[in-house]
């Protein structure tokens, strides 16, 4: 060990003795800093994402740079030889070589944690997944060392060192991005090579022992084969390749044996890549078994088997956590005539998917899609798509197929939602339109939609559910908005006469945010049609949310299209809780006329300033009753389900009225929003500038007084016998 220390630190003296080292971690940084910071403020999202998509392709280069002199210098400087006549062991010198460089490696990577510190006064940065990125980043430099390592130990040229690291790091690069062209098992076994399929799920914060032991096994045979080739060279004896030959036949059979082996950890702050309490809880209390089949072909496309191997992880978790309850199978209907029409029976479609064959494209058809039976009943899930989500739609179909009866929801007003939303709710409950107050006692809840199309009879209904204690969701506008024109009127529902004793009434107005939602405009210039992206503030982004109300506390943020202020004054016998509110940044038009997204919009001077409150929760003291009213109906209409979270807003507030609440923590984890705060441009530019040039510059005066400070220590040696003064820099 004492050894292996000593050739460590003397490669760490090396390397910052020579500038080098210095030039390819400052080059490193600046890029890195610069792919990070030209982003950051478009994508308008508290993450690293920008950063981490392109870390992959800037090791390529960096790491074999790092490695290129490891041996080359020493064989040019005939210093190799002098280390093999020491009382010292080929791995020592090989381990000690390897070691410095991915320190110096690691710690490069680590400099660029001052983008993730930048952002995160902007935002709730989720440190988990950001540990798992950096995790992942250092691993992938680790291995693009270990190819640098490798060809610097067969030559002693520098520059054809890195070019034969820079081509091992890009056959394994490129590998996992040519799944979509190869057909077939062949694709399957090219995309376990390449780094993509490991590098994706460690990125996204979720550390899973199959990718770890890639990374680290396949790293190892390239140190390791390196070893060989150093003692060939050095001890100029015969050394045989057969333990290599052996040691990569052990790891192939390693890795073949761990691919069906789960053992991961979801380091995402609301583990979004593993079952939550709520799923845990449901399978504990399973009194039947349930048989989940999953129909895949074995000829789907390469890049549709993560969707495979992810659903097969998460089964795996069902089951631990039902006590073996939960069982499944996945089947192949390919070259199956039978199976397929099973398939089909239960509602899986068979899919088209066009890959590449022999010099031409072809269509083939396969399965992707699973079907739960429980007793004689069964739910389907037709197509497993979305990874994200996968949870939750298992979670609800195992859920309505064991829970018997559904609760039964009641909607006052025009009914006109999406087939989309429709879909989600009846996935949960019975909905169905209340057209007479004598219907309201079949009803569990009530959803209300005041909008420009909301009748008189409809608010006499309101008033009786009201009266009845029944618990009521209530959306409503206070204008009606021509979006053609871009131009508002008032309507009067009389909704604030049935909500106002409970202290609750919506204010005239229209609320503006500079932290508003980014939406597109279609212009014409002539015979030409723009589409401009914009930033309009009457779609204001609301991320100041209730941390300890469910319905809202994980959704990060939500956009309510021509919202209104809401007037709360508390009552007594009620509880009252605000769940939304704007930005500081906001204010209200007072006398909202024509409102183009092209114009720039600024507070009068004698504009009421944010922030407005938009949503509430209201609780009658010792009863059932509960309210929820947000002032604006608009998120029943699919054109303005502009982020994925207002509609989960929707269905939450339905299994919160409803007292349902179990699957609002799967539902909000998926589609949780981390917008970053409205800054200034110059703080904007501020940033900027400091994600790409403050750790260069850091490490460049390191540099700098490293070199005087090694300056003023050679005078010293020269001058030592001499009367003279020196000055230390």
């Amino acid at each position: 060990m004492k050894n292996f220390y000593l050739i460590f630190k003397k490669e760490i003296k090396e390397y910052f003795n020579s500038p080098l080292a210095y030039i390819i971690m400052i080059v490193f940084l600046i890029i890195s800093g610069w792919l990070f910071a030209s982003t950051i403020f478009l994508i308008d999202s508290v993450t690293i994402r920008n950063f981490t998509y392109n870390v992959p392709v800037l090791l390529m280069f960096f790491a074999p740079a790092l490695a290129m002199q490891l041996m080359p210098e020493e064989f040019h400087a005939g210093t190799l030889e002098i280390l093999g006549t020491l009382p010292l062991k080929d791995e020592e010198i090989v381990l000690g070589k390897v070691f410095a460089s991915f320190t110096l490696l690691a710690a490069a990577i680590l400099l660029t944690l001052v983008f993730p510190f930048s952002i995160s006064f902007f935002g709730n940065v989720d440190w988990g997944q950001v540990t798992g990125a950096y995790i992942g980043m250092i691993l992938i430099g680790g291995l693009f060392l270990s190819f640098g390592i490798f060809a610097s130990s067969v030559t002693n040229n520098q520059v054809v060192s890195f070019i034969i690291g820079f081509a091992i790091s890009f056959v394994f690069f490129i590998a996992g991005k040519l799944t979509g062209i190869m057909p077939g098992f062949g694709g399957e076994i090219v995309g376990y090579i390449g780094i993509d399929s490991h590098w994706e799920s460690i990125s996204r914060g979720v550390i899973d022992l199959r990718n770890i032991f890639y990374f680290l096994s396949v790293s190892g045979f390239f140190v390791y084969s390196s070893l060989i080739i150093f003692k060939k060279r050095v001890r100029l004896g015969f050394y045989s390749f057969s333990s290599a030959i052996l040691m990569a036949g052990i790891i192939i059979i390693l890795n073949i044996l761990l691919s069906g082996f789960v053992l991961r950890a979801d380091l995402t702050q609301n583990n979004i890549y593993s079952l939550s309490s709520a799923s845990k809880n449901m399978v504990r209390e399973l009194d039947d078994p349930v048989l989940v089949k999953a129909y895949f072909s074995e000829n789907i496309p390469s890049q549709y088997k993560k969707n495979k191997k992810y659903l097969k992880d998460i089964l795996h978790e069902y089951r631990a956590y039902s006590d073996e309850k939960i069982k499944f199978e996945f089947i192949s209907p390919t070259g199956d005539s039978q199976v397929a029409r099973q398939a089909m029976g239960y509602g899986i479609p068979p899919l088209k998917f066009t890959e590449t064959g022999q010099e031409k494209f072809e269509v083939k058809q396969g399965y992707m899609g699973l079907v739960i039976i429980y007793s004689d009943r069964t739910e389907t899930i037709p197509v497993v798509q979305k990874l994200n989500s996968l949870e939750y739609d298992l979670t609800t179909k195992i859920k309505k197929i064991t829970s018997g009866d559904l609760k039964k929801v009641g909607f006052i007003g025009t009914l006109a939602i999406s087939d989309k939303m429709k879909g989600s709710i009846t996935e949960r409950y019975e909905l169905s339109s209340a057209t007479a107050a004598a219907q309201l006692e079949n009803y569990d809840s009530v959803v209300v939609r005041a909008d420009k199309n909301f009748t008189p009879s409809d608010l006499d209904i309101l008033k009786a559910a009201f009266d009845k204690n029944i618990p009521i969701a209530v959306f409503a506008d206070k204008y009606k908005v021509n979006m053609q024109e871009f131009s508002a009127g008032v309507i009067d529902t009389g909704i604030n006469g049935v909500l106002s004793p409970l202290g609750v009434t919506i204010s005239p107005g229209l609320i503006l945010d500079e932290q508003n939602q980014r939406i597109s405009v279609t212009t014409r210039q002539g015979f030409f049609t723009i589409q401009n992206y914009v930033d309009y503030p009457y779609f204001p982004r609301i991320a100041a949310l209730n941390t300890d109300n469910p319905s809202v506390k994980d959704l990060g943020s939500i956009s309510l299209p021509y919202v209104s202020p809401l007037k709360v004054i508390k009552q007594d016998g009620y509880i009252t809780e605000k769940l939304a509110e704007t930005s500081e940044n906001s204010w209200l038009d007072a006398d909202p006329g024509y409102m183009s997204p092209m114009r720039n919009y600024h507070p009068s001077r004698d504009a009421k300033l944010g922030p407005f409150t938009v949503g509430v929760s209201i609780r009658k003291k010792d009863s059932p009753m509960r309210a929820v009213v947000f002032s604006n109906s608009r998120l029943f209409d699919e054109a303005y389900m502009v982020t994925p979270s207002n509609r989960a807003l929707f269905l939450n507030t339905v299994d919160y009225i409803t007292q349902d609440e179990d699957l609002i923590s799967i539902r909000s984890k998926a589609v949780s929003a981390r917008p970053l705060k409205e800054t200034t441009p110059a703080t904007k530019r501020f940033v900027k500038v400091l994600d790409i040039f403050f750790m260069p510059l850091v490490l460049f005066s390191a540099g700098i007084y490293r070199w005087k400070r090694k300056e003023y220590k050679n005078l010293k040696k020269k001058r030592m016998y001499l009367d003279e003064s020196i000055t230390p820099p």
